[in-house]
């Protein structure tokens, strides 16, 4: 199996008019798939999202949120349930 360096994936993510909610999809080089579903706060520019996906470590089901800090920094916390044990990860991303 590859390591995390070499992953390559692709995120789509488009607006449903009737459950007012963002959709994803997922899919990445690790033979991951995987769907979520988002909001959007304007007002705070917080997203909240839950993800559930399909891989090589088993399903994993993600709840969390990204706060958009300015142009170039995001907080973020995940909490990850795999085969049935919570994981939090959390940190800041930069571009």
């Amino acid at each position: 199996m590859q390591g995390f360096d070499d992953l390559r994936a692709h995120d789509t993510w488009t607006y449903d008019t009737h459950s007012k909610k963002y959709r994803s999809t997922w899919v990445d080089s690790m033979g991951s798939t995987g769907t979520g579903t988002s909001t959007h706060n304007e007002k705070t520019n917080t997203w909240t999202m839950r993800t559930t996906s399909h891989g090589p470590y088993g399903k994993t089901v993600k709840k969390g949120c990204i706060k958009v800090i300015d142009n170039d920094t995001m907080e973020m916390v995940l909490v990850r349930i795999c085969v049935g044990r919570p994981h939090k990860d959390h940190g800041n991303m930069r571009n």
